[in-house]
């Protein structure tokens, strides 16, 4: 049972969107990349590059109260470009493949353990922490168009720019991005 938000939608569709999405972050940080800086074009960095923009681009479209406009349109961007960027899936597929291939131990052990970390990020969030404020948080900013009173909810100020990222997979009733997109970007460091 999600108590986030309504199953609306098939558990697997769910990460169907998870997936799309994560890809048009990362296809949206490396056009970015290419443009601002030209020379770094890891997958990290482009991740996070894309991360950045998006949460800004919300986090300035909530302070003008026009979040409700914005927010379809940041969405339908995603998606096409993580269509377009689908490929990447493959590539670490492929990759995974590779270090199978090899030999080393070590780089078996660190597999097995991305691969649980996988199974894991593709449940529904239950720890506490992550029910709290990183999904509270963007659930009443869609919910009541204004930041949590903080009165009421002490861990409600304890939000950032990445809860704002929040946003759009919770509009879309999808609740595993932010496990995946953590376990993407763990991924990419390595």
């Amino acid at each position: 049972m999600n108590f986030l938000i309504n199953p609306v939608v098939h558990p697997l569709f769910q990460i169907l969107i998870t997936f799309i999405l994560c890809s048009g972050i990362l296809n949206l940080g490396k056009i970015l990349n290419n443009i601002l800086i030209k020379d770094h074009n890891y997958n990290f960095i482009n991740l996070s590059i894309g991360t950045i923009m998006v949460s800004y681009l919300i986090f300035i479209s909530f302070l003008t109260k026009t979040l409700n406009l914005v927010i379809i349109p940041i969405t339908i961007t995603l998606l096409l470009l993580g269509f377009v960027n689908v490929k990447f899936f493959k590539e670490i597929s492929e990759c995974y493949k590779k270090i199978i291939k090899n030999e080393n131990k070590l780089l078996i052990i660190i597999s097995i353990f991305f691969i649980f970390f996988f199974i894991i990020s593709l449940a529904p969030p239950s720890m506490s922490d992550a029910l709290d404020y990183h999904y509270g948080v963007p659930l009443s900013i869609l919910k009541f168009s204004s930041f949590p009173n903080h009165n009421i909810w002490l861990h409600g100020s304890l939000f950032g720019y990445g809860e704002l990222l929040n946003i759009i997979p919770l509009n879309l009733k999808t609740d595993n991005f932010f496990s995946f997109f953590q376990l993407l970007s763990l991924i990419f460091f390595f």
